[in-house]
């Protein structure tokens, strides 16, 4: 990989388990994403190399893979073999805290009741 900054190259760790078919900068250059044929997606440091993100749970071969920059954070979109396309947070973490609570249901509270017996659910 040629560091977009122009101060060299880099070798990432492949941990493909089958041939690579699409590769992607982040906007900011530095982060690379790459899909395989074996349904597999990593994003890696362009500085050094080292993954910072990985799936491997598509079910198809990645044909295309692209970031997102969205206003909360950056998203990674996937087009499949078999049709489908998967969008999904890049830090899955940030995108939950940013839900708000919310009050739940009857039904969910009796649901969540009967779960917790014997103990107490408040």
């Amino acid at each position: 990989v040629v560091d977009p900054a122009g101060s060299g190259t880099v070798m990432p760790h492949n941990a493909h388990r089958a041939n690579i078919t699409c590769a992607a900068f982040s906007a900011n250059g530095e982060r690379v994403l790459t899909g395989a044929t074996d349904g597999s997606v990593f994003v890696w440091s362009a500085r050094d190399g080292s993954p910072v993100v990985q799936r491997s749970d598509l079910g198809s071969s990645v044909l295309s893979a692209v970031f997102l920059e969205r206003a909360e954070g950056s998203s990674i979109a996937v087009g499949l073999a078999d049709g489908r396309i998967r969008i999904w947070p890049l830090d899955p973490l940030a995108a939950a805290r940013r839900r708000q609570p919310r009050e739940l249901s009857d039904w969910e509270r009796k649901r969540e009741s009967a779960l917790a017996f014997p103990l107490p659910f408040d």
